[in-house]
């Protein structure tokens, strides 16, 4: 099912990654004394839909998803948000987490460990309801923007190395702001992955109540 969603995020996931490369070219092609001939080649590969998808969905699949998940939670280990079920049920109206430790006591026991709270969650709510709209919403949208996160944490490696290079004179000067307009993007798409995340969690336990 995850492919599934992953194929229908994929036009999305192109947009999304185009528009941090399509300013980032504005701010400088506007700002920069870049020659002609390099402006040409950026117009070219720019305006090519083929390219620009073919590089999107290069950057997205760059990393395991494990990895991927550890970028968008930014911890090492027990990266996953189930594993902190416990805590996302608390702050969520719909849920009563007096009747969801009734239901699930293994889950909601305060000594249950992270890796383990992860798994029986998966294993007792989250796969008798993945298929209901509600988590699979928030499944798809996190899937989508955690790629993007991916992607765009790579434009901006990118970026600072072009910075780097650029001083020694081998490339033309990228433009400082550049790298601050992706990190910005990217602690966005973050945030947005890692609420999609939490709701996988919070969604599944509401529907399976």
């Amino acid at each position: 099912m995850a492919s599934d969603l992953k194929s229908e995020n994929r036009k999305h996931i192109y947009w999304l990654l185009a528009l941090p490369v399509l300013l980032s070219a504005a701010i400088q092609t506007k700002t920069s004394s870049i020659s002609d001939e390099w402006l040409s080649l950026v117009a070219i590969e720019g305006t090519s839909g083929a390219l620009l998808y073919a590089a999107a969905l290069l950057l997205t699949n760059l990393l395991p998803s494990n990895i991927k998940h550890k970028l968008v939670f930014t911890k090492v280990t027990n990266e996953m948000p189930a594993g902190r079920a416990h805590q996302l049920v608390s702050i969520d109206p719909r849920i009563d987490i007096n009747t969801a430790a009734e239901k699930w006591p293994h889950v909601f026991n305060e000594n249950t460990s992270e890796a383990q709270r992860n798994s029986l969650w998966y294993k007792h709510i989250y796969k008798h309801v993945r298929d209901t709209p509600p988590v699979q919403q928030a499944h798809r949208l996190f899937l989508l923007f955690r790629d993007v996160t991916s992607g765009s944490a790579f434009l901006l490696i990118a970026s600072l190395i072009w910075l780097a290079i650029g001083l020694l004179g081998t490339l033309p000067k990228l433009h400082p702001i550049i790298p601050f307009v992706l990190l910005t993007y990217t602690a966005l798409t973050l945030i947005v992955a890692r609420n999609a995340g939490n709701r996988i969690v919070v969604n599944a336990i509401a529907e399976a109540l």
